[in-house]
């Protein structure tokens, strides 16, 4: 697998909402697995609504989303690692 490029977060990964990049107008969250940490950014309207504990369909969507916000080659490979993945 390639190295990770550096995606900012330029739109809320659950509803697509623009992102200034000031900070507290998001809410970044990293999912560990044992062998990766994989990102999602949500807007702080999304981060409420949301909050506690999201069904793991939606993490996953969301982290894809931010992962195809990166390209086809990186959204594929981080497909590929969450279809073997048990989140936590």
């Amino acid at each position: 697998m390639s190295r990770r490029p550096a995606v900012e977060p330029i739109a809320c990964d659950c509803c697509g909402k623009p992102l200034l990049p000031v900070f507290g107008t998001f809410h970044r969250v990293e999912r560990e697995f044992g062998w990766a940490s994989l990102p999602y950014v949500l807007c702080g309207d999304c981060a409420l609504q949301h909050r506690g504990n999201p069904s793991e369909a939606r993490v996953r969507e969301w982290i894809m989303t931010r992962a195809a916000r990166a390209g086809a080659e990186w959204s594929r490979s981080v497909g590929q690692l969450l279809a073997g993945a048990h989140l936590r």
